[in-house]
């Protein structure tokens, strides 16, 4: 694991603003990187229905064996606009006028990483199946 990737990938994403309903910059980040990483990339217009402009995003890995799922979604609570998060003592924290996001996007980040090491490694691997839901938070519309 690249863990300063890593710390750069996570204060990247909470970032960028994706309160439920209002995911698509978020969306739309994730799906750039899975295609920059080589994955087939799906989307699943499941937004409008929710009331949200985001999208759900599926992506595949090809490997050897039976695939491996790994799911998180991409809305957070509010108050998750303009997140400026901060690192006092080894530990990112928000900066106060807002929540961290750190649900889930640290679960995002954690998939977004491995992916990036087994694609850069060519390493070895099952399967792997990503998705990325939205409207989470508010009652698992997306999901």
């Amino acid at each position: 694991m690249n863990e300063e990737r890593l710390v750069e990938r996570f204060l990247r994403y909470v970032s960028c603003d994706s309160e439920s309903r209002a995911e698509l910059p978020f969306c739309k980040l994730i799906e750039d990187e899975l295609r920059e990483l080589g994955l087939q990339v799906y989307i699943d217009p499941v937004g409008p229905p929710c009331g949200s402009n985001g999208y759900n995003i599926i992506a595949k890995l090809a490997g050897d064996g039976e695939p491996l799922l790994f799911c998180a979604h991409l809305d957070t609570v509010e108050p998750g606009k303009g997140i400026r998060p901060v690192i006092e003592d080894g530990i990112i924290r928000s900066s106060g006028e807002t929540i961290l996001a750190a649900d889930d996007k640290s679960g995002v980040a954690a998939i977004m990483e491995a992916l990036s090491q087994i694609v850069e490694g060519g390493l070895p691997h099952r399967p792997v199946e990503v998705l990325f839901t939205v409207c989470e938070e508010i009652g698992l519309l997306g999901s």
